[in-house]
Formats: structure tokens, sequence, C-alpha cells
């Protein structure tokens, strides 16, 4: 049985996804270890605003851009909370990164 927890990228820093950092932190099972934004300083901002609400033990690895997040090896599984015109895009490169 693998004791390891699933880890989560967020890709975009919208609202709802505070809900779901919560949520994932909540577990017990899963954590939050990356979350991208089109700008690095908007997903550290977002960071420190959810581990200000909801501490992980790890803070996650901030990135500048959506395609570093899915091309990170510390990356088990993708929330992607993005407008739906965007959407369905993230979600094909996500399954296709793996």
């Amino acid at each position: 049985m693998n004791t390891e927890p699933l880890r989560w990228g967020i890709l975009g820093t919208a609202n709802i996804a505070r809900k779901n950092w919560k949520a994932i932190q909540l577990t017990g099972t899963s954590t939050v270890s990356a979350v991208a934004s089109r700008d690095r300083e908007r997903s550290r901002r977002f960071i420190a605003e959810c581990q200000a609400e909801a501490p992980l033990a790890v803070v996650p690895q901030a990135f500048g851009s959506y395609e570093d997040l899915l091309a990170s090896e510390a990356v088990d599984a993708v929330y992607v909370p993005l407008p739906t015109g965007l959407r369905t895009e993230w979600v094909l490169r996500a399954a296709r990164a793996g």
C-alpha cells in the first residue's frame, strides 16, 4: 500500500481553487505540491494566502506557466479551475503530460 500523499497541482488561482486547496488539505491523503498562474508572483500570493488559511506541511512550488507545472515531477494529479473556454485545452494537455 502506498503511504505517500497524492500530490496535486492547481492550474490557476481562481477563488474556487481556494476551496479545493482546503478540501485537498483535509483529506489526509493528499497535498497541494504546486500552483501555476500566468504570473509566478500571482502564484506566490495565492499560495501565501492559502497557507495562512489552511497550511500545508510543505509549501507548494509556484510556477509562472501552466506548462511548467504539467512538466513537474512533483505533481501526480491536476485540478483545472480555469474558465470554460480554456478548460478543455488544459485538461487535454494535462492528460498528455501524464
